[in-house]
């Protein structure tokens, strides 16, 4: 936890600013889409390693 303005989430949905809060959320959706996709090819590899 920081202090009041180092605008953590939690500040941006309390103030009510919208526009950081879609901001943010649009944010950590690609974020955890590149990660998910990133841990399926990374599969992808290993099974194909395995599978030689």
């Amino acid at each position: 936890m920081g202090r009041w303005g180092d605008r953590e989430i939690g500040e941006i949905f309390i103030k009510r600013n919208y526009p950081d809060m879609i901001l943010v959320l649009i944010a950590y959706s690609l974020i955890n889409k590149i990660q998910v996709s990133r841990f399926k090819f990374q599969l992808t590899i290993a099974f194909l390693i395995l599978m030689r």
